[in-house]
Formats: C-alpha cells, structure tokens, sequence
C-alpha cells in the first residue's frame, strides 16, 4: 500500500508508472497543474510524464496545487506492487526482471525475494487468523 495520500490520488488517477515518474522528477516540490496546456509549468509536466500524461494530468487536476512527495516509502511499496501484480497476471520472474526498470534495473533476485516476501506475508496473516480464540472449536 502507498503511503502518502497524493501518491495514492496520483497512482488512482494516472497509473503507478505516471506516479513514480512525477516523484522521480519532481519529488520534493509544490506544483499548480495548470489549466491550459502552455506555460512553464506545462512545459515541466511534458518533460516529466510525456504530452499525453500532462494532458491528463490538466484534465484530472487543473488549477490544483499538488505536493509531489519525495516519497521512498511509498516509491518502494509502489515497485513492488507492481512486481506482484505482475507475478498474479502469470508473468515470470525473468520478464518481470526484464522491465522492473524503475530509475534502475532491478534483478530476478529481487523480483524473487518480494514475490517471497508477500507469500510469507499471507501465510502469516493466514496462520494468525486460524490462532484466533473466538475461531477455535471448543469440545
């Protein structure tokens, strides 16, 4: 889960890959999206994101003053969101590896301990769920 709310509204609306990239750019600084598509900070927008992510950006968040946050935690948990949908949807761990490009390349190591690390995750949060008092038969 992302953990800062601008990134989670910027990851809805524009995508995680859109998200990463103005955080890449742009983390740390206070932005106006503009209304229209001209002016600096438009011209900032289309070198960080691309035209037709910019224009998106105008349509969802024209005349708002956004934070872009310089967001490590979330930029983490982001990647390896990802990298889980990914595995879920039948991708391998060589093409994940592949494209987890994310301002560097990630190897198949890693993609393999955070796939492992979510599985350990799930048995955990399976195992404590069984534990429960109230959940065990009594007789």
């Amino acid at each position: 889960m992302i953990v800062c709310t601008t990134m989670d509204l910027l990851t809805e609306y524009l995508g995680i890959d859109t998200a990463l990239r103005l955080v890449e750019t742009l983390g740390g600084c206070d932005i106006v999206v503009p209304k229209r598509q001209a002016g600096a900070t438009w011209e900032r927008l289309v070198r960080a994101v691309g035209e037709e992510e910019a224009r998106r950006m105008t349509r969802f968040f024209g005349g708002e003053k956004l934070y872009i946050p310089l967001n490590y935690a979330g930029w983490t948990a982001a990647k390896r969101e990802w990298v889980l949908r990914q595995w879920r949807a039948g991708r391998s761990i060589e093409e994940i590896a592949e494209e987890a490009v994310f301002g560097q390349r990630h190897t198949r190591r890693w993609v393999r301990r955070v796939i492992a690390a979510a599985d350990e995750m799930t048995r955990q949060t399976d195992h404590r769920q069984l534990e429960l008092p109230w959940t065990k038969r009594r007789g």
